[in-house]
């Protein structure tokens, strides 16, 4: 986070899909990575044929989807992508929403940071 201090808003968001990407990485593990990316793949193709994804259209989007399966491949880190996926619909269909879906620990005020004064 150290590289978002002393940005403008505009290069701040420009550099959030790549910050993203890499704690998603990180918090789901090189080995698992591969199959993240297979489930990523089969659930954003899934979605878009039923006229489910995108933001715009006030559904999930690119980085709602990599969440939601960045969670479920740290529920089962060595599971196949099969597994992986039936786990992923299992999963969210019995999900208590709104209920949020969790990868790490928040931190409000990480100690590097100043608090922001709005």
């Amino acid at each position: 986070d150290n590289i978002l201090i002393g940005l403008d808003d505009a290069t701040e968001k420009s550099l959030n899909g790549p910050r993203v990407t890499n704690m998603i990485v990180k918090l789901v593990g090189e080995k698992t990575f591969p199959n993240f990316l297979i489930v990523l793949r089969c659930i954003r193709r899934w979605a878009k044929r039923r006229g489910i994804y995108g933001n715009k259209l006030g559904y999930l989007g690119g980085v709602n989807c990599n969440i939601l399966v960045a969670f479920i491949c740290q529920l089962y880190p060595k599971a196949s992508p099969s597994t992986l996926l039936f786990q992923f619909f299992r999963r969210y269909n019995d999900w208590k929403w709104p209920e949020p879906i969790m990868l790490n620990n928040i931190q409000p005020n990480p100690p590097d940071l100043a608090p922001l004064d709005h």
